[in-house]
């Protein structure tokens, strides 16, 4: 999925990726005292840290192949 995304758009994937990990983190931080809220969410803030891995992964293979912005 990400190989076709040019190295411009995946590192704006990846901005866009963080910011949103960092603000499942922060409900995150605030529902713990409400167990039933967290395990509703946590299926989501899962796959959003697995898809910010993912990004981050093929960002830095591109980066490391030399692969030029289009």
């Amino acid at each position: 999925m990400y190989e076709m995304l040019t190295r411009a758009e995946l590192t704006i994937l990846q901005n866009i990726l963080f910011e949103s990990t960092e603000e499942a983190y922060r409900v995150a931080d605030l529902m713990r005292d409400h167990p039933d809220s967290f395990t509703s969410y946590r299926q989501v803030h899962h796959e959003l840290g697995h898809l910010f891995i993912e990004a981050g992964t093929e960002l830095l293979e591109m980066l490391d192949q030399g692969v030029p912005v289009a």
